[in-house]
């Protein structure tokens, strides 16, 4: 097993029967913040990445460590508070999210508007190839993206809803920039939406083996 592995793992203990420390087994459905979520299985590589969040709202500040694994068709999110406890688990198969909820409550907005910020930030691109040297726009989904590029890495994302519902502007910076085989140290994101700032913080970052489907038997003459 991998030190990626061990590490979500433990992380994801809470699915397998610890509902009597606080971690509860609910579905429900996501509050309105508008946003495609990208289907789990064209999202890659498949990689592990564990990091350090700040959020600021309201004059208060809240830290987090989160841990990420996509892996195949799944994408799962957990997030933990500072003592240890699970604020959230997030598990999207495919197009289907559930949450697995721990201390959400603590959490100054739901689980789900963070993996909404997630594909916003690592997954939302205007292709999936890199693009030249400039800022680059598209529009869909009642949404306008720009996106800024040099040497082949992503600089600046951002996200205007064409509706103004809600109105401003989400704004994600990569510091020299992101790729698929680099995960800058500090990402900073700026929801203009709901009003908060993220410092995001690289801890590890890891590539995994991609899951590829079995040959098909070979046939006996």
């Amino acid at each position: 097993m991998t030190v990626a592995r061990r590490i979500v793992s433990a992380m994801f203990a809470c699915t397998f029967g610890l509902q009597s420390a606080g971690c509860v087994h609910t579905q429900r459905e996501p509050r309105s913040y508008p946003g495609p979520l990208v289907d789990a299985s064209s999202i890659t590589p498949d990689m592990f990445l564990r990091q350090r969040l700040t959020i600021q709202i309201r004059g208060r500040a809240l830290r987090l460590e989160a841990a990420m694994q996509k892996h195949g068709d799944s994408l799962t999110l957990v997030g933990l508070l500072p003592f240890g406890a699970k604020a959230f688990v997030l598990e999207q198969y495919r197009s289907d999210v559930r949450m697995l909820s721990g201390f959400q409550q603590m959490l100054p907005f739901p689980p789900e508007y963070v993996l909404q910020d997630v594909h916003r930030t690592f997954f939302r691109h205007i292709s999936a190839a890199p693009l030249p040297d400039g800022e680059h726009r598209l529009r869909g989904d009642q949404e306008e993206t720009r996106e800024r590029w040099r040497d082949g890495r992503l600089l600046q994302r951002s996200f205007r809803r064409l509706d103004h519902k809600p109105r401003g502007t989400i704004r994600i910076d990569y510091g020299k920039g992101i790729s698929a085989n680099r995960m800058p140290p500090r990402i900073r994101v700026h929801n203009g939406w709901l009003d908060y700032d993220v410092l995001i913080e690289t801890l590890e970052y890891q590539l995994l083996p991609s899951v590829t489907e079995p040959p098909p038997p070979r046939s006996t003459p």
